[in-house]
């Protein structure tokens, strides 16, 4: 959709998205970049609202084609004139690897794009015809609507920007910090009515509580932002609240539930092509296995996920969190243990899935399990 700034061209774009909703069953997406000026963070903004998480050492591009690639929905790009060959070069890409991607662009000029359709639009009244009774309400011209849509825009980029800073702080070590910056992130994005917005800040806020020790809030976080990710179909994201449900799970003792939790998510994070998702879940399922004194496949688990994290070109495990496991089977011997790290380190991807989610019965009580609440698998 193409013409002059002011024109009206946001507004069709939402009504746009709003008609073909129900003909997208991995629903439409809505990307604001007006206040975005350097180009080459287009991409990391795009990945931000389709909740496509970064992967250490590969690019956030290739990471959300693959995403993408397995999903049928509608994007819109709003703003894009003044970042004209970065969107293209997204559109491009993502268009040429994602065949149930379509893409609604927003610009005061064309992409020039193979493919590329070019609607011209026309002005937005400046006021409403008036009627037999009169004149209409302010709420009810075009340009006051549009006015109120641009509002609400800016205070999603406040919201989103203080949920970025949140995020940094957290990574820094400044847990207060993070958590005042994400609190007031929530509560913007609670003004504006955007629960999506909501639901991601409420993951930071539930990775934080379990950081500073306190599992029932960091479970309530988890709990109240996953019905949201579900129905907006945000699957990178599902996966991480599973897997922060069950690691919440297995912190109190609830063993049976931390199966449940991490298994569906590991399984999400599988099928989105997620890697460094898998080797955590892996990873997370090899700690699981030593509580429930299976130190075997503990060992297996943990080296299948460190090879995985090799492959992938991120960080390894830190040495005390494989010490953990390794120490679960010293009584076996060292050439045992050596053995059985060596067999893990060979499993491919899949194998090493399906290890991980091959439930054993559980040697363990199942703990504290009537503190938390039961998240059924809604597949």
């Amino acid at each position: 959709m193409s013409g002059p700034g002011g024109i009206g061209k946001t507004r069709l774009a939402l009504r746009l998205l709003t008609a073909m909703a129900a003909e997208f069953p991995d629903r439409v997406w809505f990307v604001e970049l007006a206040d975005l000026r350097q180009p080459d963070l287009v991409i990391s903004r795009v990945a931000a609202v389709l909740g496509v998480s970064e992967e250490p050492g590969r690019p956030l591009l290739e990471t959300m084609a693959d995403v993408l690639r397995r999903r049928r929905l509608l994007l819109a790009l709003d703003n894009c004139e003044h970042l004209i060959d970065a969107c293209a070069d997204i559109t491009r890409q993502l268009l040429a690897s994602s065949p149930g991607l379509r893409l609604v662009i927003t610009s005061r000029e064309p992409l020039r794009v193979a493919g590329e359709a070019v609607r011209r639009v026309p002005p937005l009244s400046a006021m409403s015809v008036t009627t037999s009774g009169g004149a209409k309400t302010g709420s009810q011209d075009e340009a006051v609507r549009l006015f109120a849509a641009r509002a609400a825009a800016a205070w999603w980029n406040e919201g989103y920007a203080l949920g970025t800073r949140a995020a940094i702080a957290a990574r820094a070590g400044k847990l207060r910090e993070a958590e005042q910056l994400a609190s007031a992130s929530v509560i913007i994005m609670r003004r504006i009515d955007q629960r999506w917005g909501v639901a991601r800040v409420l993951l930071g806020l539930a990775d934080l509580a379990r950081l500073r020790g306190q599992p029932g809030e960091a479970h309530d976080h988890y709990v109240e932002a996953l019905p949201v990710l579900e129905e907006i179909g945000a699957r990178p994201e599902i996966a991480r609240c599973l897997a922060g449900l069950g690691r919440v799970a297995l912190d109190l003792g609830a063993v049976e539930q931390a199966r449940r939790h991490l298994t569906r998510s590991l399984k999400l994070s599988q099928a989105t092509g997620t890697r460094i998702g898998v080797a955590r879940g892996i990873e997370a399922l090899a700690t699981l296995a030593v509580r429930e004194k299976q130190p075997e496949r503990a060992v297996q688990l943990a080296a299948a996920a460190a090879a995985l994290r090799e492959s992938a070109g991120v960080p390894p495990l830190p040495p005390a969190r494989i010490e953990t496991y390794l120490a679960s089977a010293r009584h076996l011997g060292e050439p045992a243990v050596a053995r059985i790290w060596a067999q893990g380190l060979t499993l491919s991807s899949e194998a090493a899935v399906a290890l991980a989610v091959d439930a054993r019965p559980s040697k363990t009580a199942d703990g504290d399990a009537r503190a938390l609440t039961i998240v059924e698998d809604a597949e």
